[in-house]
C-alpha cells in the first residue's frame, strides 16, 4: 500500500486497459522505470523489484514534467550467487460482473401489446402470437438470446515468466521473459491480446570505484480488435430484439 497514489481503470478491454495513475488526485504521474521516463501498463510484473513515490519539493528534480508527482520503479537486478532460475505461471478466467437481464420473445411481444394498448392503440402481436412466442416450437416464434450468441460466459488468459539470476562480486546478471495472452469476450474471437516482455539487467565491477550497467528491455504486442469500440458493439447488442 502506497499512500495517495490512486489508480483508475477506465476500460477492460484487452490490450486498452492502460490505467491512468495519479498522486492524491493531480493528474497522471510521471513514471520512471530505471531512471528513464516510460509507460508501467505493460511492464512484466515478475520485473518489478520495487515501487515508490516523490511529491512535492523531492520531485522537483524531474523538472517540470513532475508537477504531478513521480513514481519510480526500480526493476530486478543479479545478486552475487549461483545461477537461479525461476518460472511462473498462471492460467484463469474473466467474466462480464453485471449485465442487466433482458426481456425473452414472448416477453417483449406481450410488454409491447401491453404499451400499445396503454397508449389507446391496437396490439402489434396479439394474443395468439405471443402464445406461440411463449411456446417457442414453431418456426419463425422462436427467442433469441443475442447476448449468448455473442458473447462468452468465460473469457481465458495465460502468462508465462522464466528469469535467471546470479553472477559474482564482479558481474551480476538478471534476464527475464515474459509472455502474456488474454482472449477477449466476443466468441468470434474478434478481440484478442498479446504481449512478450523482455528484459535485461547486467552490471559490472570495471574498477574499485567504477560500475558499468547495461540495461535493456523490450515489449512486443499483438492486438486484433474490430474497427468498432466494444461500447459501440454493446449497444447495439441491447438494441437487437429477441423475436429477430
Amino acid at each position: 500500500n502506497i499512500s495517495g497514489l490512486r489508480a483508475t481503470l477506465r476500460s477492460g478491454e484487452h490490450g486498452n486497459d492502460e490505467s491512468n495513475i495519479d498522486i492524491r488526485g493531480f493528474g497522471n504521474a510521471l513514471i520512471i522505470v530505471d531512471g528513464v521516463p516510460s509507460s508501467f501498463s505493460q511492464l512484466d510484473p515478475a520485473e518489478i523489484e520495487s515501487v515508490s513515490i516523490l511529491k512535492d519539493g523531492s520531485a522537483a528534480v524531474y523538472g517540470v514534467r513532475s508537477a504531478n508527482g513521480v513514481i519510480l520503479v526500480t526493476t530486478k537486478k543479479g545478486l552475487a550467487s549461483k545461477t537461479k532460475i525461476t518460472y511462473n505461471s498462471y492460467y484463469g478466467v474473466q467474466s462480464i460482473s453485471r449485465y442487466p437481464t433482458l426481456a425473452n420473445a414472448a416477453e417483449y411481444a406481450e410488454l409491447t401489446d401491453e404499451s400499445e394498448i396503454n397508449a389507446g392503440r391496437a396490439p402489434v402481436f396479439g394474443k395468439e402470437k405471443v402464445e406461440k412466442y411463449r411456446q417457442g416450437t414453431e418456426t419463425g416464434f422462436e427467442s433469441t438470446d443475442w447476448y449468448n450468441l455473442a458473447i462468452r460466459k468465460y473469457t481465458p488468459q495465460k502468462y508465462h515468466n522464466l528469469s535467471a539470476t546470479g553472477g559474482n562480486e564482479a558481474t551480476k546478471y538478471f534476464f527475464s521473459l515474459g509472455y502474456f495472452d488474454q482472449s477477449g469476450m466476443w466468441k468470434s474471437d474478434d478481440t484478442h491480446f498479446s504481449r512478450y516482455n523482455f528484459r535485461s539487467n547486467i552490471s559490472s565491477k570495471i574498477g574499485k570505484q567504477l560500475t558499468a550497467e547495461f540495461n535493456l528491455s523490450g515489449r512486443l504486442e499483438d492486438r486484433d480488435a474490430p474497427s468498432v469500440q466494444s461500447y459501440g458493439l454493446m449497444a447495439q447488442l441491447l438494441r437487437l430484439l429477441p423475436t429477430y
